[in-house]
């Protein structure tokens, strides 16, 4: 009889033995996939992120170019005769910046005019 006890004791320890060691293996082999799975799930809403922020310069810029386009149409709508005519008296268009190179509104202009 103590030896049946002794026999049921040395199981009992030795499958708690192997339960813990499932137990210490199991929770390391989900701290490693936990790590690489929220590293996959910080990269994904990083480029969600970084997409809608993109979309929504997008929408600025664009939205900004339609209104420079509006108020170009605007200008060009409110152009008579009188106005058209002034300008084709007062010469060629010429840039701001006498430095600029590459444009020119006439063969005949130079950067030191």
């Amino acid at each position: 009889m103590k030896q049946k006890r002794n026999s049921t004791l040395l199981v009992a320890v030795i499958g708690g033995m192997l339960t813990i060691l499932i137990f210490v293996f199991g929770t390391l082999w989900t701290d490693r996939n936990a790590g690489s799975d929220t590293e996959a799930a910080v990269r994904s809403v990083s480029l969600l992120y970084l997409d809608e922020l993109a979309g929504r310069r997008e929408q600025v810029v664009e939205s900004n170019l339609q209104s420079k386009i509006n108020d170009i149409r605007v200008a060009m709508a409110l152009m008579d005769e009188n106005d058209l005519s002034i300008l084709s008296a007062s010469g060629p268009i010429r840039p701001a910046c006498v430095s600029c190179t590459g444009w020119r509104s006439s063969p005949s202009w130079t950067e030191a005019d």
